[in-house]
């Protein structure tokens, strides 16, 4: 097999509601996707887009991050895992916005693995695809 094929595609799109309190402790989301790469060598491109996601709020400062995980793996920063949005000093309710992430991982399996979107805050309430669907993609790369 060349090294750089793409082997096989997997995808999910979801629309939830998925609600956090304030604990600022990572919380899976129902945006997931299994797969079972082919090859202990092969890459897995993780993609994920994440539409209209809110955040309602009674303080003016948050912070809403997310990551994914590889089974009980994160594949980002332990703390801040890929990023997010964070507000400072700007009062509002039901703020929205679009999210994406990308990763490409070297899972050195053949066994079924799980992809799954996480997220946490500092401060408020994240309410979760209130208004589209969110859609997290797997490609297998041959390595």
């Amino acid at each position: 097999i060349t090294t750089g094929k793409v082997l096989q595609v997997v995808s999910n799109s979801s629309h939830n509601y998925t609600s956090s309190s304030t604990a600022d402790t990572w919380i899976a989301t129902n945006h997931y996707v299994d797969i079972t790469p082919s090859a202990t060598s092969s890459k897995i491109l993780a993609t994920w887009h994440g539409a209209t996601c809110y955040q309602d709020s009674g303080s003016t400062n948050f912070y809403t991050k997310y990551t994914l995980f590889r089974d009980s793996t994160n594949l980002g920063d332990a703390s801040s895992g890929f990023g997010g949005i964070y507000s400072h000093s700007i009062s509002f309710n039901d703020k929205g916005w679009n999210h994406s992430m990308q990763n490409l991982d070297s899972p050195s399996s053949t066994s079924s693995l799980r992809y799954r979107v996480y997220f946490r805050q500092n401060a408020g309430h994240h309410y979760h695809d209130l208004d589209g669907y969110s859609t997290i993609t797997l490609m297998e790369i041959a390595g």
